[in-house]
């Protein structure tokens, strides 16, 4: 786990070996009761989260980190540190004054410790690509396992080349031809100019594709159509360049022909970045792995 959890779960996390990050003497005091309370159960493994910087979790400040570590001793039986670790909040900036000030601040609580635990964690996608390790020795790699640059567009060029590894299709459920003035969709807010063939997608924003995305466009056989009237809980409806069959192929991400959208274009248009369209992709679609490379001896 790499967020903070509730201390009455702590005896859980032993017993089912889950270990779980420790940010205060307090959720140490407070989750010890369970861990001590005459069961038998495994020492709790804990990985210390240091705040240097990014604000989320974490230790501030080195005298704390130590009251939390002399708590822990004194329980030795009962919870076990196996880890460190902090986040880098602008590892993708071009200016890496704030990052130096984190990394400066990161030794400063390694420096104090008495012993080095055996996990040291600070790197994420952007670190892992533009910096150093900072003494780590694992890395927590993220958004660029998608094969997506972690900046966005601040910084175009990856030190390595990345290649996109999520696609997202649909089809065509429905084709009609609509006259001229008629209405598509929740408010008619689309108006055919005139007579247009319109496409319906059976995905919505309950799966994911954000209602905002309305003049957006998806792919068909190779050419853009745009997303006409508001996108529904679970539909869409296109304009098509003319008569299609239903069952053809909708790509909402990934190549058509000789087309392309991206995550992060879907992600430009809605005012986002491309983690968050990925992260809103909900359980309602399906996923298929597929292994495009063969197998490494």
């Amino acid at each position: 786990m790499l967020g903070i959890i509730e201390p009455e779960y702590a005896p859980i996390a032993a017993a089912n070996h889950i270990v779980v990050p420790v940010g205060s003497s307090e959720w140490l005091t407070q989750a010890l009761p369970g861990l001590t309370s005459g069961r038998e159960l495994p020492p709790l493994h804990v990985h210390l989260a240091l705040d240097t910087g990014m604000g989320r979790i974490g230790f501030r400040q080195v005298t704390a980190l130590n009251e939390a570590i002399a708590v822990i001793r004194a329980h030795a039986a009962q919870v076990k540190v196996t880890g460190l670790f902090t986040h880098f909040s602008t590892a993708d900036d071009p200016d890496p004054a704030y990052f130096k000030m984190q990394v400066t601040r990161f030794h400063e609580f390694l420096d104090a410790l008495p012993e080095r635990p055996r996990y040291v964690h600070v790197a994420n996608s952007a670190t892992s690509l533009w910096h150093a390790a900072c003494d780590g020795n694992l890395v927590r790699f993220g958004v660029a396992m998608y094969g997506l640059n972690p900046s966005g567009r601040a910084i175009d060029a990856t030190p390595y080349p990345l290649e996109p590894a999520l696609t997202l299709t649909s089809t065509l459920s429905f084709v009609k031809q609509i006259e001229a003035g008629e209405a598509v969709s929740y408010g008619a807010t689309y108006h055919a100019a005139k007579p247009e063939w319109i496409g319906t997608v059976p995905l919505g924003y309950a799966d994911g594709w954000q209602r905002r995305l309305q003049g957006f466009h998806v792919l068909v056989n190779g050419t853009e159509c745009e997303i006409v009237g508001r996108v529904c809980m679970d539909q869409f409806m296109i304009r098509l360049p003319g008569k299609v069959k239903t069952g053809t192929p909708v790509v909402l991400i990934g190549r058509s022909g000789d087309q392309e959208i991206t995550l992060q274009d879907v992600a430009d248009y809605a005012h986002t970045i491309h983690y968050e369209i990925a992260c809103g992709l909900t359980e309602r679609l399906p996923r298929v792995s597929v292994a495009p490379f063969p197998a490494q001896a």
